[in-house]
Order: C-alpha cells, then sequence, then structure tokens
C-alpha cells in the first residue's frame, strides 16, 4: 500500500542564515497520516515536513489544503546522521484551498 497524507497546512518563511548571511525560504507542509498501526494501535498521525521549492511532480505553491498526496522520500547522510529527504509528492486528490 502506498503511503499517503492530507495536507492540512503550509508554511512559507524566510529567515537569515547566519553562517553566510544569505536570505533563505524555509517551506513546510503540516499534514495528517489516516491509518497509522504502531506497536499494535490505529489511528492518525500528525507531521511538519520540510520540503524544497519544488520537488519532483509539484511544486508548494501547487499542493492544496486537504489535498491528499503521496510523498517519495530519499535517504541521505547529512552531518548530523541521515534524513529522510522529501523529493517528490504525488497527486492522488487535489484539495480545496
Amino acid at each position: 500500500m502506498t503511503e499517503k497524507f492530507k495536507v492540512m497546512g503550509k508554511e512559507e518563511r524566510t529567515y537569515t542564515d547566519n553562517s553566510t548571511g544569505e536570505v533563505k525560504t524555509a517551506r513546510t507542509l503540516h499534514v495528517l497520516y489516516e491509518n497509522v498501526t504502531r506497536e499494535g494501535m490505529t489511528g492518525q498521525k500528525v507531521e511538519a515536513i520540510y520540503m524544497p521549492r519544488s520537488v519532483d511532480g509539484i511544486a508548494f505553491d501547487k499542493i492544496r489544503i486537504n489535498g491528499d498526496y503521496s510523498p517519495d522520500y530519499e535517504i541521505r547522510s547529512t552531518k548530523n546522521g541521515k534524513m529522510a529527504y522529501l523529493v517528490g509528492v504525488i497527486a492522488i486528490k487535489e484539495g480545496g484551498v
């Protein structure tokens, strides 16, 4: 079964990188996973996912609130260890906002 989530909110903000002085933009999706099963319990899970300006399949400004999407992750090594990096988002059902 393909993992999917519903977008409940989006956040886009600018900040200054303290090491370079460069102004950057951070984008976050606030998502709801339904029917998540962990340790014998099934329920919902809410998560905030960092998202680049554009990933394979769809741009940040095209993602709609209440839309159902399927994420595609890639594991990357960072100076702090490994992390899952969002590289693709596929629309399953477009939302209304």
